[in-house]
């Protein structure tokens, strides 16, 4: 089925914006949509690339998704080595210790841990869409050695990580670096997050944001507020994708 949006110019001629969620084919960076008038196909690139209609509406050019439980599959990973870390030494190190990263960075060379269910999917749709990045609060060696392993970087033109912001999510930083980054305004993004303080944090940032909730954030009914759609996991995440891009405008309001 296909979804149909209008937009009025300033001399009031229509256009259709029509796409077949994510039909591949079509302009990269208008959502996978072709824009018709007077029953041609082109496409307008200075109507697309404008974030903000006169009525304030928004179109989006751009999908950031966080790493950690919404991409890969870690909790799990993250546990095993900071409890070998601390059975160590007696005391619960910070993520970030060199210990801590040594031991990521070696679980994800052997492959201790992969992909959610429909994320490699999910990720290779938004690239179709437009630009991709990446934000975790993880320390840099870890997040460039998983998007490497897991054929992530193939897709990613931006990625923020720990290392590159002074605050960290729930702040708005790692978001707006991200966006600048890509050379858009944060209202021009989605964002992609599973967890309240990254919900928090893109929000803050005037992102769109689809929500995959952990089980945690699932129950935070006040953050999941913050999200334009919220959905069980990565899969369903990749159907809604195309109607957000289409959609934001009456979303965001």
């Amino acid at each position: 089925m296909d979804l149909a949006v209008e937009f009025q110019q300033s001399d009031r001629s229509q256009w259709t914006v029509t796409t077949s969620f994510c039909v591949k084919g079509f302009p990269r960076g208008v959502g996978s949509a072709a824009v018709a008038r007077s029953g041609r196909t082109e496409w307008s690139a200075a109507h697309s690339a404008r974030a903000r209609a006169d009525d304030g509406d928004v179109t989006l050019l751009a999908t950031i998704f966080d790493l950690d439980g919404t991409l890969v599959d870690s909790a799990g990973t993250w546990q095993e080595v900071v409890g070998a870390v601390t059975a160590r030494h007696g005391r619960t190190p910070e993520r970030s210790s060199p210990e801590c990263v040594d031991g990521m960075v070696d679980a994800v060379t052997r492959g201790a841990f992969g992909m959610m269910p429909g994320a490699a999917e999910l990720v290779a749709q938004a690239a179709e869409l437009g630009p991709v990045g990446l934000v975790s609060t993880a320390p840099r060696r870890y997040v460039r050695a998983v998007a490497s392993a897991s054929g992530l970087r193939r897709h990613v033109e931006a990625i923020v990580t720990g290392d590159d912001v002074v605050n960290a999510k729930p702040a708005p930083d790692p978001y707006l670096l991200a966006a600048r980054k890509l050379g858009l305004d944060p209202a021009q993004c989605l964002a992609v997050e599973d967890s309240r303080s990254g919900i928090r944090s893109a929000h803050a940032a005037g992102l769109t944001v689809l929500a995959i909730p952990g089980a945690a954030t699932a129950r935070d009914t006040e953050v999941l507020a913050l999200a334009a759609r919220v959905v069980p996991d990565a899969r369903v995440a990749a159907k809604e994708i195309c109607r957000l891009w289409v959609n934001v405008y009456a979303l965001s309001r």
